[in-house]
């Protein structure tokens, strides 16, 4: 999903686990394939810049915008049905991100409508440009290079065979999207400052996106999960360049860790695409993925133990991780970005599930796992919090600290009250 703006424009590049990836398998308008002018300066000043060949020549179109609306409905209709974009947005509201009429898949092809500027297809290969931007502006170099950078990484490292496309952990599938955006971010601001603006490029350029109506609307929840991969993803990616080193093909630690500098060690970054941090944890805190490792807790759901208990009219709908990049921002609102943070801190893993019944009945069942017992008591007291404040979109059942591990917290949010002996049954 986009998140750098300027003039309205961005790079769109690759998307947000696999609903957010692009195939551009449809037909689609395009215009004829020119060889403008400017272009092959870019091919040649990317590879220079990434350290990298071009292995075969990458295809630039122009795809034009009037056929980007009829691409964007059906793209987003081929990557999800329409049962699940349903139990996505009913997982992620009884959560309380946002309120059950959300029309998501509609609020997603408007913020691609109103982002994407250039793109990445890494199934086909190709690159393109939307609409008429012109080659010869700083910004459409800019987004050149971020997609130009995707494309080279493509051709040596392989992006599908990265877990980008997960759907069964969207967590997992962020974090493994925050190296290939990050590494992307950085070619960008070193492209950028070829021009003479790198002052302007990097984390301070999402403040644009405040004026961009549809991204500066959408729920926070949204908002984070986009700009994760491109903001968390290059500090992820500076970080481990600064603390690491490549030692007979190996990451190894800094005997004594430099500042940053603006001259990357792509040979980190190389490194990062075949072993691509676990978690969003990971990607937050560079240190628990090179130095004291912290790998996520695989936190299991019972499902067919649940379904026993609630009988032969109910159905699992959905079941994936939020991870500790969408606990915070599920936070953001009803608590503080302060406290959010605070409290996402200490994740360790979570899994949650979507029952659904024959008469449109819910229940989320939703399992997570932290540090510490203090961590756990932290999410806990959290979790009563929103309970008070009313933020689930349905009736909070919070399970007693003793049908819990130490270091663990379980919830069920239920469509209706009657429901609650029902979870009750399921969680014998």
């Amino acid at each position: 999903m986009a998140l750098f703006s300027c003039a309205q424009r961005t790079s769109a590049g690759l998307f947000l686990s696999r609903l957010l990836v692009f195939a551009f398998s449809l037909c689609v308008t395009l215009w004829p394939v020119v060889a403008e002018e400017g272009y092959e300066v870019l091919v040649k000043r990317t590879e220079e810049i990434r350290g990298l060949k071009f292995k075969t020549p990458i295809v630039f179109e122009r795809l034009n915008e009037a056929s980007l609306d009829a691409f964007l409905e059906s793209e987003l209709s081929r990557q999800y049905t329409p049962q699940e974009w349903q139990s996505l947005r009913d997982s992620l509201a009884m959560l309380g991100a946002f309120s059950r009429e959300v029309d998501l898949q509609g609020l997603f092809r408007d913020l691609l409508n109103e982002q994407a500027g250039g793109l990445y297809d890494p199934h086909t290969g190709k690159m393109y440009v939307i609409g008429s931007l012109s080659l010869k502006t700083g910004l459409a170099g800019m987004i050149l290079a971020h997609e130009l950078t995707h494309a080279l990484t493509d051709q040596h490292f392989h992006l599908l065979e990265l877990p980008i496309e997960d759907s069964s952990n969207d967590d997992k599938a962020q974090a493994a999207l925050s190296v290939v955006e990050g590494d992307a971010t950085i070619a960008m601001i070193l492209y950028g400052k070829d021009l003479g603006i790198g002052g302007l490029l990097g984390t301070g350029l999402a403040g644009l996106l405040v004026d961009q109506d549809t991204f500066a609307s959408s729920p926070a929840l949204i908002q984070s999960s986009l700009m994760l991969p491109y903001l968390a993803g290059e500090n992820f990616l500076r970080e481990i360049m600064r603390t690491g080193r490549i030692e007979n093909g190996s990451l190894v630690p800094r005997q004594a860790p430099g500042p940053l500098t603006d001259r990357p060690d792509w040979e980190v970054v190389n490194y990062l695409y075949k072993n691509p941090p676990l978690s969003t944890e990971q990607v937050l805190h560079p240190e628990k993925y090179l130095g004291q490792r912290d790998d996520p807790v695989e936190v299991k759901i019972d499902s067919k133990k649940i379904l026993e208990a609630f009988g032969p009219d109910w159905e699992l709908a959905r079941e994936n991780t939020l991870g500790e990049g969408m606990i915070q921002a599920l936070l953001i609102d009803p608590l503080s970005p302060l406290e959010a943070r605070d409290i996402a801190a200490g994740w360790d893993g979570d899994r949650y599930a979507l029952f659904r019944s024959r008469e449109g009945a819910s229940a989320l069942c939703w399992r997570t796992v932290w540090d510490t017992g203090e961590d756990a008591a932290q999410f806990r007291k959290a979790m009563e919090d929103l309970t008070r404040k009313k933020v689930f979109n349905g009736v909070p059942v919070l399970l007693p600290g003793e049908k819990s591990a130490h270091n663990e917290v379980g919830l069920w949010i239920v469509s209706d009250s009657r429901l609650i002996e029902l979870v009750s049954r399921g969680t014998e």
